[in-house]
């Protein structure tokens, strides 16, 4: 979801952003679909590893744990999921690719709403079952974010040696670059 959200948000002013380069444009679609892919695989009783598989197999095999509660927050992740139509979404659209469904739309915000219910589920299993807690890492939004601070300085020297040859140099210390990267 983070990764998600940086190109949604972090990027608008940069010289490569989702409005214009369709790779990137494909990359945040691909990531949403994933999402809404995701959300029905962990809510639905017909997937191998759905919550709500994982509280039955736990109650079969007599693990202790406030199940009411758990089914509580299944319950408001399944509402969520309903109320903003994100069953139509992966049905027709994403799983069958049906051409001839009108406009869809979906609102990130509550895509992330719905993600977090859903960690929020996650550790609260994990805590009733007395397992070690998971931790999430950003290791690929940070690569993202790597990869776009080079982009920027890139287009500063870029845009730095432009400058320069406009002002007839024909060489450029390389000190002046650093000192003109720094400043900008």
């Amino acid at each position: 979801m983070g990764l998600l959200e940086y190109l949604s948000f972090e990027l608008h002013d940069e010289p490569f952003n989702t409005y214009n380069n369709i790779g990137l444009a494909w990359i945040w679609r691909s990531l949403l679909m994933n999402q809404i892919i995701d959300f029905y695989k962990v809510i639905t009783d017909k997937e191998k590893y759905s919550f709500i598989k994982i509280m039955n197999l736990s109650k079969a095999e007599e693990i202790s744990a406030n199940y009411e509660e758990a089914e509580r927050k299944l319950s408001d992740i399944k509402e969520m999921y309903d109320e903003h139509e994100f069953e139509t979404i992966r049905s027709k659209y994403l799983a069958h690719q049906d051409l001839n469904v009108p406009k869809v739309q979906t609102d990130l915000f509550v895509v992330k709403k719905i993600n977090e219910k859903i960690i929020e589920l996650f550790n609260y299993l994990i805590a009733e079952y007395k397992k070690e807690k998971i931790e999430f890492t950003t290791d690929i939004l940070d690569s993202f974010r790597e990869i776009f601070s080079t982009i920027d300085e890139y287009e500063k020297v870029k845009a730095f040696l432009i400058a320069e040859q406009i002002k007839g140099n024909k060489s450029v210390e390389i000190v002046r670059i650093a000192n003109a990267i720094k400043e900008i």
